[in-house]
């Protein structure tokens, strides 16, 4: 006739199996709780051994459960299973895994069709894996895993975490910054330079997990990249602009200065050459002035007056008191 109304009925030998399962392990009550959900939902008010070890133990009831879950599914939504997984985990420093509370919103960022995503969450919700909640401050939605204790007893996602150690590494150092960058109002200075904002951003292009902070973090280090880039090639523009009004400034000084020497030059030969006309025409002078003193002087001695003339001429052509007529 079955056990009375709410009692349960135990196999002989079960609580020894759960506690020599649980006494030395610190973090095994969440197994053991799920294991005994699971032994409740298959044998109602009685729990069987025989349940218990097609569970896989206690230890082996979430990996189990996952793990039938996951080959469920058909491969499209395995993938996108993978992506929610391991975005719900976090690799610390010292390469320990951990898992982490993630925006809804965020989740849905791993697929073009955020539909499919939130349809297999709830259906790992519903089957105990992941648990929803909501932030205690905006009350945003957020999905983690259920369980701390699925990352050491699901031999799949210990896989997937091998696999993607290191980038799941870089992935929460980037994280922690971002998270640094908002804690500080967003200040520029925090901001990734350099090659470790190329990092950053290669990390990001072959990734499907990034929160909305991350995405803003990155967003903001690559607009000031690129302001810094247009400031330079502002100040490169500048700089050649003044270069090249200094290059015209000289060619103009150089060109004046060549016609200041070409100008000077002629002024020089002009001068030079009048130099030389004035000599040649005071030499003709002279000469001229000493043929009409020599033909004056000749003259005296048969025309006066012929003399006194020509004196007058010389005296003209040369005033000085040695050509001055006398008559």
């Amino acid at each position: 006739t079955g056990p009375p109304a709410g009692r349960v009925t135990l196999d002989d030998g079960l609580v020894a199996d759960l506690v020599a399962a649980t006494v030395e392990e610190p973090a095994a009550l969440p197994a053991l709780q799920f294991a005994l959900h699971g032994l409740a939902e298959r044998g109602g008010s009685a729990l069987h051994r025989s349940d218990l070890a097609e569970l896989g133990g206690v230890d082996g009831a979430i990996a189990q459960r996952a793990e039938q879950v996951y080959v469920s599914l058909e491969p499209h939504d395995r993938e996108l299973v993978r992506r929610i997984i391991t975005r719900l985990v976090v690799v610390e420093s010292n390469g320990e895994a951990s898992r982490t509370r993630v925006a809804r919103a965020d989740l849905a960022r791993l697929s073009d069709r955020p539909g499919d995503i939130e349809a297999l969450v709830e259906s790992w919700v519903a089957a105990r894996l992941l648990v929803g909640d909501r932030r205690a401050d905006t009350r945003e939605p957020t999905v983690e895993l259920a369980h701390e204790t699925i990352l050491d007893r699901w031999p799949r996602l210990r896989g997937w975490i091998d696999e993607d150690r290191e980038r799941l590494l870089a992935l929460a150092r980037l994280e922690d910054a971002a998270q640094t960058w908002d804690d500080l109002d967003r200040e520029p200075t925090a901001l990734l330079r350099g090659a470790r904002l190329e990092q950053a951003e290669e990390l990001l292009r072959d990734s499907t997990r990034s929160s909305g902070l991350t995405l803003d973090f990155i967003a903001a280090g690559a607009a000031r990249r690129a302001e810094e880039q247009q400031a330079a090639a502002d100040e490169a523009l500048r700089r050649e602009r003044t270069s090249r009004r200094l290059r015209r400034q000289r060619w103009l000084l150089t060109a004046a200065l060549a016609l200041a020497l070409a100008v000077g030059s002629l002024a020089l030969d002009q001068r030079n050459q009048a130099t030389r006309v004035a000599a040649e025409a005071q030499a003709r002078a002279e000469a001229a002035t000493a043929g009409l003193a020599a033909a004056s002087a000749q003259a005296a001695e048969y025309d006066g007056a012929l003399s006194l003339l020509l004196a007058a001429e010389a005296h003209r052509l040369s005033p000085s008191p040695g050509t001055y007529p006398v008559s």
